[in-house]
């Protein structure tokens, strides 16, 4: 059979067989070439597809490279600064400790300056009081004042913190400690500040003085009230009693009177069982006695209704004059207290207490 092929009597001979085969390879070699340029094409795609794709993977990683650095240094930005706020709060700490000890020692340095103070205050006012007593007796030949006046043969009577009285050659003289002269005020250790802390206790006093005396107004006006209230009580009495004195008349002449008209309607009754014409004034005496009687009992009504407003006028009267004994109990406390208060400043400045101001 192979060597029909080669025959031309029986195949398509060996010219058509090379000529077959060869076109055959050729569509082969096409076939192939075709294929293989489209594989490598699509080879290529992918590649490049693969590539860009890498690359844009390697960009996602450098970007989240760089932001973990940024994260990573702002950790350790946040850490150092934790660090150094950490650092600043010990010190903060530690200064506020020392703050706290120092305004303790100033505090304490203070609170000695005042007690010195306090003592030195209590001391001047201790010596200035022995040197006003020890003046009182003085006699100066002549006394000048800063405002011009002069005075002779002077003695001293009373020096107070404020003011000096004494006797002169004309008559009696009083100056204000700060008119005095220079030697006089050391003498005196005469202080400004002190004079004006004086005056200002004896302004309070007598605004003290003057609250006092208000109360006291009030505690007599009230007093003149209640005795008022108590004088209206005895006279609204009075009209009461009269009032039931006149009750137990009126009842008793109207019980006469029916008495009285029980009578005259029995002889009406015994002159019209008889005939006679008489009972006919025995009727008209009976209707007025019994007129009278009701007129008796109308009256004692009207004084039943009066009397009872007068013994509510009375409990007014009761009320008002209780109201009064609260307000005057709770002005005389308010009067104690002010006397207290008083007396405080009178000791202050070196006056006499007057306990009795206000009574």
């Amino acid at each position: 059979m192979l060597g029909d092929l080669f025959s031309s009597s029986k195949g398509p001979g060996l010219l058509g067989l090379l000529l077959g085969l060869f076109v055959l390879a050729g569509f082969c070699g096409l076939g192939f070439a075709v294929f293989n340029g489209r594989l490598n094409g699509d080879i290529a795609s992918r590649k490049e597809k693969e590539l860009n794709q890498d690359a844009q993977k390697i960009l996602l990683l450098k970007d989240q490279i760089v932001r973990s650095e940024g994260r990573m240094a702002g950790r350790k930005k946040r850490k150092e600064d934790a660090r150094k706020l950490g650092v600043t709060k010990r010190g903060i700490d530690l200064r506020k400790i020392r703050l706290a000890e120092i305004t303790s020692e100033v505090d304490g340095e203070n609170g000695k300056i005042t007690a010195l103070k306090e003592e030195k205050k209590v001391y001047l006012q201790h010596y200035r009081k022995v040197a006003a007593d020890r003046m009182v007796g003085s006699v100066f030949t002549k006394l000048t004042t800063s405002d011009g006046k002069i005075y002779y043969n002077v003695e001293i009577t009373k020096v107070s913190g404020l003011e000096m009285s004494f006797k002169h050659k004309n008559g009696v003289g009083n100056v204000k400690l700060a008119v005095l002269e220079d030697a006089l005020q050391d003498t005196l250790q005469f202080s400004v500040e002190a004079a004006e802390e004086i005056q200002d206790k004896i302004d309070d006093d007598e605004k003290v003085i003057a609250g006092m005396a208000a109360l006291v107004g009030k505690y007599n006006r009230n007093l003149g009230d209640r005795r008022s209230h108590v004088d209206n009580i005895r006279r609204t009495q009075l009209k009461i009693d009269r009032n039931d004195l006149q009750k137990v008349k009126n009842k008793k002449d109207a019980s006469n009177l029916k008495a009285g008209a029980k009578a005259e309607w029995a002889v009406f009754a015994a002159a019209k069982a008889a005939g006679q014409t008489g009972g006919s004034r025995a009727d008209d005496r009976a209707k007025e006695m019994e007129r009278r009687a009701d007129a008796k009992f109308r009256a004692n009504r009207g004084l039943v209704a009066e009397n009872s407003t007068l013994r509510e006028e009375v409990r007014d009267y009761e009320r008002k004059i209780a109201k009064i004994d609260r307000d005057n109990e709770a002005l005389k406390e308010d009067m104690k207290q002010l006397r207290i208060e008083h007396d405080k400043k009178a000791k202050e400045v070196g006056g006499k207490p007057t306990t009795e101001a206000g009574k």
